[in-house]
């Protein structure tokens, strides 16, 4: 094809992009140099590259040598890779300088290639024509590694037959043409990246090289929209998270640019597909793909019509049929076939079939048997190990497993190479591993391990990745004192117990969420990893995260922020910590509103509550959190707090912007208003702004607050005592730190500061990015809402008002006088007095804060049924 456009664009990618010419003659020099290196025929040659255009030049230049290419994954643990370097002795390795040093220096037996070093002038030197080989049917093309029940990796060998006529068959059933484009997704080491690459080559089309690993749910669109990419191939488990929603950009126009969508080599969500079909894409040409490496990428296509669903509910999507020069049989026990409707194993045949294993002939003759229906001399079926049966229409429907292999995000696992690794750990004396679903239907990995003395579950984990690629990492550990047996002593796996949320080992540091930002993180984790509580030092990757739960929890993070993160970000920035630093630096750079939606949801009356002197509204998210997921919870954040505006003055400014906001949300009453300690000053501020307005507040809730003009909790105007005051605010006594008190207060101001900020820090009550501008903005906050309440003089307002005050300021000298703490002479209607369990802070905290929630429920319910 290169030949008839040679000026067609071959390979585009974020940096450049090479015609067929360019790609041809780069393959053509690489091919001249590994004959001229004594490269022939069957000759293993291992290509240590990751996605980039150096990879198509040596999977096209080994090729055109007549040699076999072997993708090794330069993401592999070392030991991992010194197997498969053994197991191989490939006579040359192809690589790039900046890989080479990955490479197991002991494992390396013959010539490495550096195509982007001292090679690149040999290769320049080299002639542009490509060698005259001679190939058989029969010769090796690729050897593709997959997991072993052995406890070791084995590789699959592809003739040049199987491979030629799949393409064939592929090229034909996909219709690529010149001017398509087609996003190269698959890893090197997974045999569809060989489809992605050597079909678009072979229509005239281009492929598009781009890191997907960094793209949330709207990058990815975007990226198919600027590549104009008309052709996707993407394993269900991605597919079903990049369905698109109302904020991923996929329009009519971006449908009609899509042509064809294939998904393959794992099972298709029925629910993603229903959601699929009643976007624009649904009329995008669709087709579910299976096929075992071992029959050469695709054996069996189903085409699913846009209406597949509306007469019957799917409960699984088929697999089709096999393609041209294929032959499928579902056999029984006996090796006879099976009658339409019933069960048996899948049998694969035709022209594609794989060689068989490397170096395991054994494993071949047990997996590759004599056809008995076959009419060709010695003819050959896959047992593909996988149940299945045809259906009424000849189509063929997946079913399940004959042994433990399983299939995780696309990657077929061997369990049993897993528990082998497990066993190698010292304190491990047995190990089983399975697939089980979650609650979002996902399947994840989860180990059960009887060890000989107790071991954290991350200690596995990390050892795991010394030996294993990360998708065959467990995501979850469950320590057994022995593993469960039916009578006849065989394992149970029914009796394994579900993995537990609880987290395993336990922390003598555990550092909690300290503002919203880390504690809306860390419910994220929490729900995605299936994992609590969470440190907010904990890497996402190490508790168990991988790729696609990382696009899931992005998505998610982007509705916290508002606004798009990277994807990027959290390989940088995996622990909550790091990521909540990284929000708060996106918030500095635009101001935004003073609402803030703690728990959004639900269909009951929203409840708004102001904030505190401090002017964040982190101390309501437990609250929040205890009254359920059917009461929608609002939090009025300060104006300074996470941005650089100046705070607001006055009681009255702040209840303006306040009512302002929550009317953006709410424009008309009856409201639900309340407040914490200041916080409720200004709420009733709102109350008599909203009625101005027009508007009803039903309902006025005091959470130990003291009414305008009483006596204030911070009266001292010096400002080591309005220090002292916002330290304990936040947590922190200066009467329980060292130096004492004195030494502080002969420190200057600035120093003061510093003090107290590296005491807060070192006690993990603000986070360790938390600067000095940061803090004097949080203290400037403080002391401006202070004042603000001391000039504020209301008058009456006639509202219902519930005021909950809590044991401790029940006690205090100012309620001896006035148990209302002064709102009897402010509220003209109904005024409900209840003393909560805890002090000042601790009501708003576990365990006090159940309770308080509910009281607080009583009190919005009694609303409701007014």
């Amino acid at each position: 094809q290169a030949k008839r456009a040679p000026h067609n664009v071959a390979l585009i990618s974020d940096e450049q992009q090479l015609t067929y010419a360019e790609l041809n003659a780069r393959a053509n020099r690489l091919a001249q140099h590994l004959r001229a290196a004594g490269v022939r025929p069957e000759a293993l040659v291992g290509v240590f590259l990751d996605r980039s255009v150096e990879l198509v030049t040596a999977l096209l230049g080994t090729l055109k040598a007549g040699a076999v290419y072997v993708p090794l994954d330069p993401a592999y643990p070392s030991e991992r890779l010194a197997y498969m370097l053994e197991d191989l002795a490939p006579r040359t390795i192809i690589t790039s300088q900046r890989l080479r040093s990955a490479l197991p220096v002991q494992s390396i037996a013959g010539n490495v290639l550096c195509l982007d070093g001292e090679h690149e002038i040999v290769l320049r030197q080299t002639e542009d024509a490509a060698p005259h080989i001679e190939l058989k049917a029969e010769n090796l093309a690729y050897v593709i590694y997959t997991s072993g029940s052995t406890g070791r990796p084995k590789g699959v060998c592809i003739s040049h037959g199987a491979a030629s006529s799949h393409f064939a068959n592929v090229r034909r059933e996909y219709g690529l043409v010149e001017g398509d484009r087609l996003l190269q997704f698959g890893s090197p080491n997974f045999d569809v990246s060989l489809e992605q690459m050597l079909i678009p080559l072979m229509s005239g089309a281009a492929i598009v090289l781009t890191d997907t690993r960094a793209l949330t749910k709207s990058d990815f669109w975007n990226t198919v929209r600027r590549f104009g990419i008309t052709m996707l191939d993407l394993p269900p488990a991605y597919w079903s998270q990049i369905v698109p929603d109302s904020d991923s950009g996929v329009d009519a126009e971006l449908a009609q640019q899509l042509t064809l969508v294939l998904v393959g080599g794992d099972t298709m969500p029925p629910e993603a597909l229903r959601l699929w079909q009643q976007t624009p894409l649904g009329a995008v040409r669709l087709l579910n793909g299976y096929g075992p490496t071992e029959t050469t990428i695709t054996a069996t296509l189903f085409e699913i019509p846009p209406d597949c669903d509306e007469q019957s509910p799917l409960r699984r999507v088929s697999i089709g049929r096999p393609l041209m020069n294929r032959t499928a049989y579902i056999l029984d026990r006996r090796g006879e076939p099976v009658p339409f409707g019933v069960r048996g194993e899948l049998h694969l045949g035709g022209a594609s079939l794989a060689r068989g294993y490397l170096h395991l002939p054994h494993l071949t003759a047990e997996r590759f048997v004599p056809d008995p229906f076959g009419k060709m001399p010695g003819a050959r079926l896959y047992r593909t190990g996988d149940l299945a049966r045809f259906l009424p229409d000849g189509n063929i429907e997946f079913l399940g497993r004959t042994d433990q292999q399983v299939k995780i995000r696309g990657y077929r696992i061997e369990t049993e190479e897993i528990e082998q690794t497990l066993k190698q750990h010292p304190t491990v004396r047995d190990a089983i591993v399975i697939a089980r679903e979650d609650e979002r239907r996902d399947k994840e990995l989860v180990a059960y391990v009887v060890a000989r003395e107790p071991v954290p579950g991350v200690e596995l984990r990390n050892f795991m990745k010394g030996k294993l690629p990360e998708y065959m990492i467990p995501s979850a550990f469950v320590f057994l004192e022995s593993l469960p047996l039916t009578p006849n002593g065989k394992l149970n796996r029914r009796a394994l117990p579900a993995p537990s949320r609880l987290r395993l080992e336990s922390k003598d540091d555990f550092v909690a969420p300290r503002d919203l930002s880390e504690l809306q993180l860390c419910r994220i984790w929490e729900e995605l990893l299936g994992v609590e509580p969470i440190d907010v030092r904990d890497d996402f990757f190490e508790l168990g995260g991988h790729s696609l739960l990382a696009v899931r929890l992005m998505a998610r993070v982007e509705q916290v922020a508002g606004r798009a993160v990277p994807l990027s970000t959290l390989f940088t920035s995996p622990t909550v910590e790091a990521l909540a630093g990284v929000l708060r630096a996106m918030e500095k750079t635009s101001a935004r509103s003073p609402l803030v939606a703690i728990q959004p949801h639900g269909s009951l009356q929203p409840f708004y509550c102001v904030h505190a002197a401090g002017g964040n509204v982190f101390s309501y998210v437990h609250l929040a959190q205890h009254l359920g997921r059917e009461q929608p919870f609002y939090g009025l954040e300060a104006r300074g707090v996470d941005d650089e505006q100046e705070p607001l003055t006055r009681v009255e400014e702040m209840a303006a912007a306040y009512v302002e906001a929550i009317r953006a949300v709410q424009p008309r009453g009856p409201y639900l208003l309340g407040g914490w300690s200041l916080g409720g000053v200004i709420a009733f501020e709102m109350t008599r702004q909203l009625r101005a307005h027009g508007e009803t507040v039903n309902q006025l809730v005091l959470f130990d607050s003291v009414a305008p003009g009483v006596a204030e909790r911070c009266e001292e105007d010096d400002d080591i005592e309005l220090l002292a005051s916002f330290a304990t605010h936040l947590g922190l006594s200066l009467n329980e730190i060292a130096p004492p008190p004195d030494n502080v207060l002969r420190l200057g101001q600035a120093e003061q500061l510093a003090y107290v900020l590296g005491q807060l820090k070192h006690a993990n009550t603000l986070p360790l990015d938390f600067d000095d501008e940061h803090f004097r903005r949080l203290l400037h906050v403080y002391g401006n809402n202070v004042r603000a309440v001391r000039s504020y003089r209301p008058a009456p307002l006639p509202v219902p008002t519930v005021l909950l005050c809590s044991e401790q300021t029940a006690t205090d000298e100012i309620a001896a006088d006035d148990p209302t703490l002064g709102w009897r002479r402010l509220t003209t209607e109904r005024l409900t007095l209840d003393v909560v369990a805890g002090d000042h802070f601790t009501m708003l905290r576990e365990p006090h804060v159940s309770l308080l929630a509910v009281r607080l429920k009583e009190i919005l319910t009694q609303n409701i049924h007014c």
